[in-house]
């Protein structure tokens, strides 16, 4: 399943942001301009909220990118996060996409509803999970994705990891990959 233009333009060369913190609240917002269809034209906004150990965000986009065809994007997502002490964290996340391509006149939709937890086991090492299970609708196909890992903090913008996942995608085999590597933040 494809999510259109939405993954092909992560990147947003010419966005405007705008973000205002009140407290335990926040408002996000995102303005790409499409500059004579240049780039996809892509407006965001999210919105949440802290109450204690309980985070609370919703929010969505809306992308029309005419760069390499005439594709329009929707997406919306509500995410419920639980802090663990100062442990860990368990989320779940509820999402909605739909991909309109106008140039051949088809159309994707899907709900997706994920969950994931991450738990400190030592002073610099978690584990993490998560499943994903999304719908697709009509001729999109439904997706089962699951992984398990273990990350090692080795300094504040460095870590490794090894993470295991299964993915079960209607209509394609099944797959298995295990991963091992480094993330570097700066």
């Amino acid at each position: 399943m494809s999510r259109g233009g939405l993954d092909n333009n992560f990147w947003q060369s010419s966005a405007i942001k705008y973000q205002l913190e009140l407290g335990k609240s926040w408002v996000k917002a995102q303005y790409n301009l499409a500059e004579n269809n240049e780039n996809a034209e892509l407006f965001e906004l999210y919105v949440g909220s802290s109450y204690d150990a309980l985070s609370l965000h919703i929010g969505g986009a809306s992308m029309s990118d005419k760069t390499a065809g005439d594709i329009d994007s929707t997406y919306f997502e509500a995410t419920a996060e639980y802090a663990l002490t100062d442990k860990g964290v368990v989320g779940i996340t509820y999402a909605y996409n739909k991909d309109k391509n106008k140039v051949n006149s088809t159309k994707e939709e899907s709900d997706g509803f994920h969950l994931g937890a991450k738990y400190k086991v030592a002073s610099k090492t978690s584990v993490y999970g998560g499943a994903q299970f999304i719908n697709g609708k009509k001729e999109a196909a439904d997706i089962t994705n699951l992984y398990l890992g273990a990350e090692y903090m080795f300094a504040k913008w460095a870590r490794t990891y090894v993470e295991y996942n299964f993915n079960d995608t209607d209509g394609q085999d099944d797959v298995n990959n295990l991963a091992i590597g480094a993330r570097v933040y700066w």
